[in-house]
């Protein structure tokens, strides 16, 4: 019978005990904060199921699926060079080997199909799972269900105290098998603010556009955005003009739809700056671009956003896209891998994790 792995023992010692994982783990470690019973009652099911400090040298190879969308593919290309960094240096550290199982997701091919593809690549036999997160509920029950015997992490969660919100009938333990690498999107909001805070006194009329067509939708992650900006525009001119445009960013003709928007807009009273919170912000810029066709000189709307595509470049040239917001998603698809390794072969609790984004602006 092959040797229990050090999460395994915590896993049915918390089952035993009625404790949750990190208490088990933590009387392992130091049994004093706890009281005797518990912590002799911990440690004599922990010998046991030969629980050991020098187990980590049993340390045994591991796949990891990985569940992301297949677009926009530069963001998930810099996410899987960290995940492979991270599986490099596991190997060179331990000498084990972790292989990674790439699955990849259509996010746009309807909530059924959405499903299915969840459905299939959790339906398997991974130790661990990285996966963002899908609007459909259906998906978040499969994932706190595939939860309940393996760790997951999700990739790009918003921040922890709203996770319960997105896995509601996860029980105590089963929450704590789940953690985030999360965008600060706070802070994110923030910076979106500072991208402008030097040309305030030229900006009237600001306009934030929502990547969905219905507002009860949107993605908590894009809604915090929002609202920081928003404060912090707010908090710095009172007076300021604020618009929100609600559209399905969906097809080639999102552009067309969204200038026609912004248009409806700009001749009531003009429009100074859009935010899009989300990482197609070359449509949005090529919104403004056509209305600058339609317009003339009447338009200085300028565009900021998230990430910076190959597409964005001609419009930072221009001028229409004045600054942009980079998360750090190489470091998220790093320590992603290896929270898991070190959850499965060190009985190490998961934990949420935030990250700073950087602000680039042609100023």
């Amino acid at each position: 019978m092959p040797r229990l792995s050090h999460i395994e023992i915590i896993r049915k010692i918390a089952k035993q005990t009625d404790l949750s994982t990190s208490s088990v783990y933590k009387i392992l470690h130091n049994p004093f904060d706890f009281s005797l019973d518990t912590a002799k009652r911990v440690m004599q099911l922990a010998e046991e199921y030969g629980y050991s400090e020098k187990q980590s040298e049993l340390n045994r190879n591991c796949r990891f699926s990985v569940l992301i969308p297949s677009r926009p593919s530069y963001y998930w290309r810099e996410a899987m060079s960290g995940m492979r960094d991270a599986q490099r240096d596991i190997k060179k550290q331990s000498g084990k080997q972790i292989e990674l199982l790439y699955n990849y997701i259509h996010l746009r091919l309807g909530d059924e199909a959405v499903c299915r593809s969840y459905k299939l690549s959790l339906d398997d036999d991974s130790d661990g799972y990285i996966i963002f997160p899908s609007p459909v509920e259906e998906c978040n029950r499969l994932i706190s269900e595939k939860s309940r015997e393996h760790p997951v992490i999700l990739f790009n969660e918003c921040h922890s105290d709203l996770l319960f919100q997105h896995f509601p009938d996860a029980d105590e333990l089963n929450y704590l098998n789940i953690a985030s690498v999360s965008l600060d999107n706070i802070e994110a909001g923030r910076a979106a603010f500072r991208l402008i805070e030097g040309r305030l006194n030229d900006i009237n009329h600001f306009v934030f556009i929502n990547t969905r067509g219905d507002l009860r939708q949107t993605p908590l992650t894009s809604i915090i955005r929002m609202e920081s900006c928003r404060h912090e525009l707010l908090r710095a001119k009172p007076d300021l003009n604020i618009d929100y445009i609600n559209i399905e960013f969906s097809s080639a003709m999102t552009s067309s739809i969204l200038s026609r928007k912004l248009y409806d807009i700009q001749i009531t009273s003009p429009i100074d700056c859009v935010y899009i919170t989300t990482g197609v912000t070359h449509l949005a810029s090529s919104a403004i671009a056509k209305l600058r066709e339609r317009l003339g000189e009447e338009v200085h709307a300028v565009c900021i956003g998230h990430e910076y595509s190959p597409s964005d470049k001609k419009y930072m040239e221009r001028g229409i896209q004045i600054g942009y917001i980079k998360q750090n998603v190489y470091t998220q698809g790093y320590d992603a891998v290896m929270m898991l390794w070190r959850n499965l072969n060190e009985g190490l609790p998961l934990s949420n994790k935030l990250y700073r984004s950087i602000s680039y602006s042609r100023l």
